[in-house]
């Protein structure tokens, strides 16, 4: 064989390999990749995000062990270079802020479409990337079947039932509500708008002032309703409890570690795995995550475990070992 010629046949091969490999390195990145990029920004933007989940090299982990087995089964395949592309320049356009998460989340809706299911709408699954389309996996256990997602004002169970992707008392909610219009939460609102003034959706900006019957018509990342009024909650100073029905004294900046302890805004304790935890208690520590009033230690992916709690938030107990995915390819399988 020619020199030319075998070189260009070894450039081929390694190539070949090199973009069976690159797949999940492109989609999982901790610095570059959009399916990575958008799990760490929707974890940072949530309130005291935990150093572990907040970290590039966890959601790393977490995207791979996912996306693996998805895309080694078949059933699911990344999206096109031009789908990558614009979810990337969302990612960088458009920054989270924790009371305007719905926000964010209508502006990287594209980030959504990163993988493309190729199971029809009735055939057998185990996860929701799985379906093509407008559809989800309705599991009854393990393996379920894909069906079709429902509009406004069918009963479900779960967002990934719903077209809206928003499931709240059992039936599918419209999204993007315009100012005045009706609501139970403010993910229901439309761009600069949370759900305040018995329950209609009016902007955010311009609200601390402003008369309210609960902390819910202020935005409890940005105030609390003291004496019928948003006000903006103190770095310092006396408050109540967010459990409180005490209306008099603001509360304090949950998000910032801080809570009411002995009457005052102080940063909260740091406490380790066992201790009870949450807002105005204390804050776990790195090695553990505030689930259900208590600290729990968080188990690497494929140790041994008894319930999800100790995988963390990410990740499932199944027959006692942490997993980030409970996808199988059993429910695809022909029948024998």
């Amino acid at each position: 064989m020619p020199f030319r010629t075998l070189v260009l046949v070894l450039v081929s091969t390694l190539l070949a390999v090199g973009c069976g490999e690159s797949t999940l390195d492109r989609m999982c990145s901790a610095d570059s990749g959009p399916y990575t990029l958008y799990t760490l920004a929707q974890t940072r933007c949530t309130a005291s995000p935990h150093p572990l989940f907040s970290a590039g090299p966890y959601q790393e982990q977490n995207c791979r062990a996912t996306l693996g087995p998805l895309l080694d089964s078949g059933t699911v395949t990344i999206a096109s270079d031009d789908v990558i592309s614009k979810c990337t320049q969302a990612l960088e356009a458009n920054t989270c802020r924790p009371e305007l998460f719905k926000d964010w989340y209508a502006a990287t809706q594209i980030c959504l479409d990163l993988l493309v299911g190729h199971t029809v709408t009735g055939a057998g699954c185990s996860v929701d990337d799985e379906c093509g389309g407008a559809s989800y996996c309705s599991r009854s256990g393990t393996c379920g079947n894909c069906l079709g997602q429902f509009g406004g004002g069918a009963a479900c169970t779960g967002n990934n039932m719903c077209q809206s992707a928003l499931c709240l008392q059992n039936q599918c909610r419209p999204v993007n509500v315009p100012s005045g219009g009706q609501c139970i939460t403010t993910a229901q609102c439309g761009e600069g708008l949370i759900c305040r003034d018995a329950g209609h959706c009016e902007p955010l900006d311009g609200h601390i002032g402003k008369a309210c019957a609960g902390d819910g018509d202020c935005s409890n990342y940005q105030a609390s309703c003291v004496n019928q009024k948003c006000a903006a909650l103190p770095a310092s100073g006396v408050c109540s409890t967010w459990a409180s029905a005490d209306q008099t004294k603001s509360h304090c900046r949950w998000f910032d570690g801080q809570g009411c302890l002995a009457g005052a805004c102080a940063a909260l304790p740091v406490v380790g795995a066992g201790a009870a935890c949450g807002i105005d208690v204390a804050s776990c520590g790195a090695d553990a995550w505030c689930t259900a009033g208590k600290c729990v230690v968080v188990v690497d992916e494929g140790g041994f475990c008894n319930a999800d709690p100790e995988c963390g938030p990410y990740a499932l107990c199944t027959e006692h070992a942490c997993t980030f995915s409970d996808f199988t390819n059993a429910c695809t399988l022909p029948p024998p």
